[in-house]
């Protein structure tokens, strides 16, 4: 694994960590009967499960989404760094 792929897992490891922490935070201030008629019932289900997983431990096409976050977060700061307007 090249420097840059590390820099990219980390980056999406502490990302899956900040949004398991957000849904924490979301669960536990929705009561459950309200969630399930707020958000599809199969995608509450699939999220309980992603926010108790660590980020190693999810499968691969889950980790994407966490990478294509990371690769958005350091495209941003790549385009400050060169003085640019981030997009």
């Amino acid at each position: 694994m090249t420097d840059d792929d590390e820099i990219r897992e980390s980056l999406a490891d502490f990302i899956h960590e900040m949004w398991a922490d957000w849904m924490v935070y979301l669960f536990h201030y929705v009561s459950k009967g309200e969630i399930y008629h707020i958000i599809d019932g199969d995608k509450v289900e699939r999220w309980k499960r992603q926010m108790r997983t660590s980020y190693r431990d999810l499968p691969e096409a889950e980790k994407q989404s966490d990478r294509d976050l990371a690769d958005k977060l350091r495209k941003y700061f790549d385009d400050i760094r060169s003085n640019e307007e981030p997009s």
